[in-house]
């Protein structure tokens, strides 16, 4: 520890801070070490790329577990086995990709088969259980719990730590992390304390082995003495010392950050461990803003701020920065018409189809969201929608949504369409957030326009020169129908021409325009489906998709099921294969909700139909047909300004 921090140190951050900080650390923490995870030695650049900015703001299952570990507590007023292993269950199955290691993953399929929750752990390793740092990296929110009880926080970690890991040393790892997670909430930090603390807490003849070094590590304060002496991998006694450790010589949270990152292996653990200890002692407001994109922010406010109401139940809920704490509907949002304040049909007429601007914005990330979960899956659950949101998180959006924001904010800023502007807007987007599901060759090339090439040779170098026939450039077109509304020519020149900045092949670029003029019909009054399939068979050309909307009238007329419909209208990656498919699961539904039930049921590229039936959907119906249910998504508020933006052009006025 540095000079500049002495032993006993009186803290002057409040306490509701220092419980989000705790909360939200957990999750920086985890996204600044997931990229590079598993580095024996981590570069000076990436050390250099974190003081400018967040590399990923995506988190693991680290992150995951502590969220739905939180929210049990919360749920059920204290520990339920019961609960909260299915809790983990549920969370694994809804986002297997988040990076879960075997031996849990083994745990949750036991459980999900109906083993109880307390036997399914013990069967790890023979019987011997397992001694990972799995436990010990989501403890943290046992500590904010329990405050200020100290023999509870460690009772407890114990508990929620013998739902997967039952080994002594997996569940001594979860106690070291709470009881000193515990004390960097306290009033007064006192390191000699803590080591004496963890001196009488730690008995395994393995972690006590590690715990002898730890006094020596802290005088010498040097990293790399420190990761070959308390290690970094994935056992708890060679990470949660070492996560500790990072946390003590801090002279704050971004130091505690780089060191934990500097020392390598199990970088997103160490980092998470250590980020809600910082977080603890320093709080939220230590920080640095550069990093509250990170996923989740509002979600683990949120539930630091109901941990801290159980010890404070009058206390008023701060901001937090960010637009909205778990934000609902229409707080921090667009102001919505409300039919009490029509004064007029003119106005009724504006008053829609403002909304209905806005279903088609915040459609697109809603199906995204609802779709990205089980991509590529060939068979959706009947439940899976209901199951998905009656978790009560923040749903993520994928590159779809994110081209669709890059499209209407490069529209809105250059006044019209600009092939450069709008291919930077979507390469600095990727650059900066690389984890949000972009194809491969989309990938190479923004890679070739980073490295100078300009867009539309990049864009024609695909394929061996022939062009992506994918459907990337129909996923995001919508915006282009707000902006050129109530313009069909301009719709359907303005579609082609964004198409063309990825995806050049001919079919690739008619799905764009099949979508976009599908949404731009969805706006009108009245909708007429046969109006717009005689506009489609008067625009589309190439003989693939010719082929489709024949098909596609053939279901309409015979009322296909899903299994026809996958098979002759597709449900996979290509244009022709998925824009008919989205309009079949529009044409044939009543409301937002039964026509996007149907586009995830379909199974596939759930994420990229899901957001091209959720903007068609909200264009018709409107964003108030939306169950509110289902807004709890990343980017609602920003995807309603935009919508709002969009609409400003058309020069309306309340009478």
């Amino acid at each position: 520890m540095s000079e500049e921090n002495p032993t006993l140190e009186p803290t002057t951050v409040n306490l509701q801070d220092r419980f989000r900080g705790l909360m939200v650390g957990i999750a920086v923490g985890d996204a600044l070490g997931r990229p590079v995870e598993g580095h024996r030695q981590v570069a000076s650049s990436y050390l250099e790329e974190m003081s400018r900015r967040l590399p990923s703001h995506v988190y693991t299952d680290d992150t995951a577990m502590s969220i739905g570990l939180a929210s049990s507590l919360l749920e059920c007023d204290g520990f339920d086995g019961e609960h909260m292993a299915r809790r983990f269950a549920a969370d694994f199955f809804a986002e297997p990709w988040r990076g879960y290691g075997s031996g849990v993953v083994d745990v949750f399929g036991r459980v999900r088969s109906g083993i109880p929750w307390d036997v399914a752990a013990g069967m790890q390793f023979d019987g011997a259980g397992s001694y990972g740092n799995g436990a010990a990296m989501r403890v943290a929110p046992v500590a904010a719990w329990s405050y200020p009880d100290r023999d509870e926080t460690i009772d407890l970690a114990r508990k929620t730590a013998r739902l997967t890991h039952t080994h002594p040393v997996g569940v001594e790892g979860a106690a070291v992390i709470a009881l000193t997670a515990h004390q960097a909430l306290g009033d007064v930090f006192d390191e000699d304390a803590l080591v004496a603390d963890l001196d009488q807490l730690i008995e395994t003849d393995q972690f006590r082995a590690r715990f002898k070094r730890f006094p020596k590590a802290l005088a010498i304060d040097d990293d790399e003495y420190a990761r070959l002496q308390l290690g970094n991998w994935v056992a708890a006694d060679r990470s949660a010392l070492t996560g500790v450790y990072c946390y003590l010589q801090a002279s704050g949270f971004e130091d505690a950050m780089v060191r934990a990152i500097r020392i390598g292996g199990d970088t997103d653990t160490i980092a998470a461990m250590t980020g809600a200890l910082a977080g603890a002692r320093w709080g939220l407001s230590s920080i640095p803003d550069r990093w509250h994109g990170v996923e989740g922010y509002e979600d683990l406010a949120a539930l630091a701020d109901r941990c801290f109401a159980r010890i404070a139940p009058s206390a008023t809920p701060e901001k937090t920065g960010t637009e909205s704490v778990c934000p609902t509907d229409g707080e921090g949002s667009p102001e919505l018409a409300s039919e009490d304040s029509v004064s007029s049909p003119q106005r009724q007429m504006q008053s829609n189809l403002e909304d209905r601007f806005r279903g088609m914005m915040v459609g697109v990330a809603v199906g995204d969201c609802l779709g990205r979960p089980i991509e590529g899956a060939r068979f959706v659950s009947p439940t899976y929608i209901e199951e998905i949101i009656q978790m009560r998180r923040t749903l993520l959006y994928s590159d779809d949504t994110i081209q669709t924001m890059a499209l209407a904010d490069s529209l809105l800023a250059c006044k019209g369409f600009s092939g450069e502007d709008f291919s930077r807007r979507m390469v600095d987007a990727w650059h900066q957030d690389p984890e949000r599901g972009y194809g491969s060759n989309v990938v190479l090339a923004f890679g070739k326009v980073l490295r100078g090439m300009p867009w539309d040779e990049a864009a024609q170098s695909q394929f061996g020169g022939s062009g992506s026939y994918g459907n990337g450039g129909a996923m995001r077109v919508g915006p282009v129908a707000l902006w050129a509304y109530p313009d069909l020519d301009e719709t359907v020149r303005l579609a082609t021409e964004t198409a063309r900045v990825t995806h050049t092949h001919p079919v690739g670029v008619e799905g764009a325009i099949i979508q976009a003029v599908a949404a731009h019909h969805a706006l009108r009054e009245p909708f007429s489906t046969e109006a717009l399939l005689a506009d489609l068979h008067r625009l589309v050309e190439t003989e693939r998709f010719i082929a489709k909307l024949d098909a596609l009238e053939t279901a309409l007329t015979d009322d296909a099921d899903d299994d026809w419909i996958r098979a002759q209208l597709g449900n996979w990656v290509s244009a022709d294969d998925s824009v008919p498919t989205a309009l079949f699961c529009f044409l044939t539904a009543d409301d937002f909700p039964t026509a996007l039930t149907r586009a995830i049921g379909l199974g596939g590229d759930t994420d990229t139909i899901g957001a091209m039936v959720g903007a068609l959907a909200g264009a018709r119906w409107g964003y108030k047909s939306i169950p509110e249910s289902w807004l709890n998504i990343e980017g609602r508020n920003r995807l309603a300004d935009l919508a709002s933006r969009l609409y400003s052009r058309l020069g309306y006025a309340p009478d």
